[in-house]
């Protein structure tokens, strides 16, 4: 009998209650602003060229993380660094972005996730790929994060993703790209 109620309890405590992960949560928060040079062809010259790979939430299934909340959290990171442009019809960079895996444990009191994000920069005007690269990066929410597991992988998705901003971030602000290597028409 104590089996049956506490099996009642588990179903009503997951079913209908996964969310999307929220936009606030995965936009980066540790980011070195000084990197950010003047003189960087990147500074207020990079616009989304599309957002790729993302999946909306089943409430009655595990918690995602959708294309427009990745694109927002991205836009706002890029926007605190001084690296989105201000039109993204007139940014000499684009970069592409595919969330190509969210890697989510089924069970587990400790729930990391691993956000795999490949990312392509290139010159708008050429089409010449700039930087390429696939970045993975896990993040683990405990049960001190949330008691309830569908909270924890949310917790989880929004890190990993959020670290994985954070580090193209990085990647971006450390490009050595020098001013000639624009084209303008």
């Amino acid at each position: 009998m104590n089996k049956f109620i506490v099996s009642i309890l588990l179903v009503a405590g997951l079913s209908g209650c996964a969310t999307p992960a929220r936009v606030d949560q995965m936009t980066a928060k540790k980011i070195d602003a000084s990197k950010v040079v003047n003189e960087s062809p990147l500074r207020n010259n990079v616009s989304l060229k599309g957002v790729s790979g993302g999946e909306s939430t089943n409430p009655l299934w595990l918690s995602k993380v959708g294309n427009d909340d990745f694109r927002q959290a991205l836009e706002q990171s890029l926007k605190t660094v001084m690296l989105l442009a201000s039109d993204q019809s007139k940014g000499n960079y684009l970069l592409h972005t595919t969330l190509m895996s969210l890697d989510q444990p089924w069970v587990g009191l400790d729930l990391k996730v691993i956000a795999t994000v490949e990312y392509s920069l290139e010159e708008r005007a050429t089409g010449k790929k700039v930087f390429s690269k696939v970045i993975s990066t896990p993040f683990t929410a405990t049960f001190s994060d949330a008691v309830l597991a569908f909270e924890r992988l949310k917790i989880a998705n929004e890190g990993a993703v959020r670290e994985n901003i954070e580090k193209i971030i990085d990647e971006l602000l450390s490009l050595n790209i020098s001013k000639q290597q624009i084209s303008v028409k």
